[in-house]
């Protein structure tokens, strides 16, 4: 009679390493990281082309400028400057009310 081993299973419920592998976290931070920089290569590229289509306008005329510039507007600017420099001279020659005790 012939007889067939069948080679026996081991079981084996044990973990070989309980630590996890640190190069598994570098290969996916490396990826994570070669990933990024394409897509902002591809994202710098894409803004270059949109810029670089759009028309060059020329700078708006004298007139245009000074269409928005009203006299009212800086009248109201100049009154607040010379507030300003009123209240800034009354402050520097009122004298301080409290003695200085270093004189």
């Amino acid at each position: 009679m012939i007889k067939i081993h069948f080679p026996k299973r081991k079981n084996k419920f044990k973990k070989n390493n309980i630590l996890p592998n640190p190069n598994i976290f570098w290969m996916i931070i490396f990826y994570l990281g070669f990933i990024l920089t394409v897509f902002a290569f591809a994202f710098g590229l894409y803004l270059f082309l949109k810029i670089n289509k759009e028309n060059i306008s020329l700078p708006p005329s004298e007139d245009q400028r000074l269409s928005k510039i009203s006299k009212t507007r800086v009248d109201k600017i100049l009154e607040i400057f010379e507030q300003r420099k009123k209240a800034s001279s009354a402050i520097i020659n009122s004298r301080a009310p409290v003695v200085d005790p270093s004189l």
